[in-house]
């Protein structure tokens, strides 16, 4: 029952050093598992394991291991799809005036800004309920939020950040695996970060985190790090020697920060622009 936080930058060794006693519980019969960021990273962390551990080894994104315990924990509603929330707030909006913020409805895109207000609004730690407005903008969101959460109640459905603050208040009751290690990781939602210390009170938890002190553009993960690291131990991997391009290593160590002395282009970094998700992967590609 621990919880070793690994930290440094990417291609460092943490996934290796986080692995360490894993395979040796799964030889044991120990149940082991690994959470990873989202449902895509499954395949490929499988992939990655299966030639060299053990089968008792499960993969599971972070969220949806969460789901998978307010199945087992929760009070029986059925966690919200964006489209139930669309229809949802569509039909509240159908019964509100001007006055009452019928125009936060009005549209496609405010339908959707509003949807993830409601999302963003489940996951705090209080209720719209609780919550005051300054402004009639202000006043009729909320009022949007609260007619929301009781359409929800009606319905027999739950968004999917309360469910997973409310099964942690019941985490006492799930039946953890022996090792579980949390990897690929570049932040933690609350739910999550609360997870983590919960767990590792009754079971082995090790994180692997992006963050090195001499690199910038990690240092966003610096509070994270440190509060993880208060309720456990901090592990830096050694340091591998490696030979990069000037570009590549200038990149790495100044992102974020100063800006390094100029140096000549050798074609190592490529400066590419594209406008939009689907042309930045077809650019990628």
């Amino acid at each position: 029952m621990a919880l070793r936080v690994i930290t440094g930058t990417a291609n460092s060794g943490k996934s290796g050093l986080a692995y360490v006693g894993m395979r040796t519980a799964a030889q044991l019969g120990a149940r082991a598992l690994v959470l990873v960021p989202s449902a895509p990273d499954v395949p490929r962390v499988v992939r990655e394991m299966s030639s060299e551990f053990p089968l008792g080894i499960a993969v599971h994104a972070f969220d949806d291991y969460l789901d998978r315990l307010w199945f087992a924990l929760g009070d029986g509603r059925r966690i919200t799809r964006q489209a139930q929330r669309l229809l949802v707030l569509a039909e509240i909006g159908k019964s509100l005036t001007d006055d009452q913020g019928a125009s936060l409805v009005a549209s496609d895109g405010a339908l959707r800004v509003v949807a993830s207000f409601v999302q963003r609004a489940a996951s705090m730690s209080v209720s719209t309920s609780e919550l005051s407005a300054a402004g009639p903008v202000a006043a009729a969101l909320l009022e949007l939020g609260r007619s929301y959460s009781r359409a929800l109640a009606g319905l027999g459905l739950v968004e999917r950040g309360e469910a997973h603050r409310l099964v942690l208040d019941r985490l006492a009751g799930a039946e953890l695996p022996g090792m579980i290690v949390i990897n690929h990781m570049s932040d933690l939602s609350a739910a999550q970060e609360r997870f983590v210390i919960l767990a590792s009170r009754v079971t082995d938890v090790v994180i692997s985190l992006m963050f090195d002190e001499s690199v910038p553009a990690t240092w966003a993960t610096r509070p994270l790090v440190e509060r993880l690291s208060r309720s456990g131990t901090r592990e830096v991997p050694p340091a591998r020697a490696y030979t990069a391009p000037a570009e590549l290593h200038a990149l790495e160590t100044a992102l974020g920060g100063p800006p390094p002395a100029p140096l000549a282009p050798e074609g190592a970094i490529v400066i590419s622009e594209a406008w939009g998700e689907d042309a930045e992967a077809a650019r990628i590609v």
